[in-house]
């Protein structure tokens, strides 16, 4: 065997041996500090962040191929820790049901909001104006003082917020009244996970 030959295997070797030992160290490094284990209540682990952006990528995929829709159908899929959020315009309830469907059978979805309306796309203009209203909603929240912005999603359909997250309930009755105070918000749905 060559020299590099075998520098490549001990090095391969001690690479395979070792990284069981991270996960080892990691776990007694968190159970050793003044926090117990998995105690940090409403944090989304990257994994988990990752995941909720994986299962937006295979919604929009998976429903292109599904749906025969000859551009008529405007879909937006939204996931937090799990749990999709289904907005937009659909052609027929036939093409809502597959929608739903399809989504409902992607690997680690936990639950789906299925909040498509029947009937044609809304216009740009419409879009244009959901997107300011989500924006002034998400930059009051980020600004406001000890509220955990980062475990909320704002998305705007219509005239209509919709709020997902991670929230006590004090802090979705917070992230309520903002999404509220903004002007021509036509209605807030809450799908929070309620935390302790």
């Amino acid at each position: 065997m060559s020299p590099l030959r075998i520098l490549t295997n001990l090095t391969l070797l001690c690479l395979l041996t070792t990284l069981p030992l991270t996960g080892c160290v990691s776990l007694l490094t968190a159970s050793s500090g003044p926090q117990g284990i998995d105690t940090a209540n409403g944090k989304r682990t990257w994994g988990r962040t990752l995941e909720d952006q994986a299962i937006e990528t295979k919604a929009y995929v998976n429903l292109r191929k599904s749906l025969a829709n000859n551009g008529r159908d405007h879909i937006v899929v939204v996931s937090f820790n799990g749990i999709a959020l289904l907005l937009g315009q659909i052609s027929n309830d036939k093409q809502r049901k597959i929608a739903t469907n399809t989504v409902k059978n992607i690997r680690h979805v936990r639950k789906v909001h299925d909040k498509l309306t029947i009937g044609p796309q809304t216009s740009y203009g419409q879009r244009i104006a959901d997107a300011w209203k989500t924006y002034q909603i998400k930059s009051q929240l980020l600004f406001a003082e000890n509220f955990p912005s980062g475990r909320v999603k704002v998305v705007t359909e219509k005239g209509v917020v919709y709020l997902l997250g991670l929230m006590t309930e004090k802090e979705a009755d917070h992230a309520t009244a903002v999404a509220r105070s903004v002007r021509d918000v036509k209605k807030v749905v809450k799908a929070f996970e309620f935390i302790r």
